[in-house]
């Protein structure tokens, strides 16, 4: 089992090995060896990864430290079962962001595990099958202690790009109020925020299905390179072949504005950068094109304020954009 843990600690370990490594972990006395094999890894980083002692080695090791929360399990015989899906298989992969887990009860004694991506933060995460998830500022998702065995069911409130492990016997599914997305290995994007009138879905690779609520079966199964976008409102799906790497670019840290009015252009700021903005009714539908690679918040602002006639100013912790009508008489 060392061998195991050690390619696991590495991101080397392939499913039947997670697996086994699964099934050892629910003993008790197996997380006292877990830990200690945990704790010699970690002693060792230093003469194993850091010869140079730099920068770049350091965030490429944090692509495989483990994060896991265990409090409370040995009180619960129901946590035992939890563990194979709370904290076993979630890799926190450095990204300079954070990622949240949050174990609860739901009705029935249904256990569930939350993982969260804080505002102006992007997360990484592995699920227990294998499949690699990036979170989007401000969303969560959620699976039950059956994932990857009974159900590869995940409840999605927010972005979320998937790279899904490939399993015909066991779909995957992405939930949320109005439309489930089945797939069974593929690459896509949804983002499905609460807040939101429409849910939008990008297909990178594969073929997903889309089943709006109430529905038995799929309305329409997409193909690479086309977004889907369904209207919670008036139920209306509507679908386009685009460039996908201005929807997905996002968990590289780049976000891709294009010819999108300020009222959406701040929806993607306010996530960025974690900022409330305030706009007056003048500016809410002046478009914007540009690239946010690594730029601070105030480099933006400055970069808007040349591009368009729009005026940034700062109220305690409000920034409110403002028509410049100064600008406006300098525009052909």
């Amino acid at each position: 089992m060392r061998s195991i843990i050690q390619k696991y600690m590495e991101g080397r370990a392939n499913e039947k090995e997670q697996k086994e490594l699964l099934v050892w972990l629910r003993k008790k006395d197996s997380r006292v060896d877990f830990d200690s094999q945990k704790l010699d890894w970690e002693r060792n980083l230093n003469s194993q990864y850091f010869p140079k002692g730099g920068e770049k080695v350091w965030h490429e090791i944090q692509d495989h430290m483990l994060n896991v929360s265990f409090e409370g399990w040995q009180h619960s015989k129901k946590m035992s079962w939890m563990l194979k899906i709370a904290a076993v298989f979630l890799l926190l992969i450095g990204l300079s962001t954070s990622t949240w887990f949050l174990l609860r009860g739901h009705d029935g004694g249904t256990m569930y595990t939350s993982i969260m991506a804080d505002k102006g933060q992007v997360s990484k995460a592995v699920l227990p099958d294998g499949s690699i998830i990036w979170l989007n500022s401000g969303s969560e998702i959620k699976y039950n202690n059956r994932f990857g065995e009974g159900n590869r069911l995940v409840e999605l409130q927010g972005e979320a790009y998937f790279k899904v492990t490939k399993n015909a016997d066991l779909p995957f599914s992405v939930n949320n109020s109005e439309l489930t997305v089945r797939v069974f290995g593929t690459a896509f994007n949804v983002k499905a925020f609460d807040s939101d009138d429409e849910i939008d879905i990008v297909l990178e690779e594969g073929s997903v299905g889309l089943i709006p609520l109430g529905a038995k079966k799929a309305v329409y199964n997409m193909v690479p390179g086309q977004h889907a976008n369904f209207n919670k409102l008036n139920k209306k799906l509507l679908v386009r072949h685009v460039n996908t790497t201005r929807f997905t670019s996002w968990k590289e840290g780049i976000v891709n504005i294009f010819d999108q009015p300020l009222f959406l252009v701040v929806e993607r700021l306010e996530n960025r950068y974690n900022q409330h903005f305030e706009l007056e009714e003048e500016v809410k539908d002046i478009h914007f094109t540009f690239t946010i690679k690594n730029e601070s918040l105030s480099d933006i602002i400055k970069l808007m304020e040349k591009i368009a006639p729009v005026k940034a100013e700062q109220k305690e912790n409000t920034i409110v954009f403002r028509l410049d009508k100064t600008q406006k008489l300098k525009l052909p």
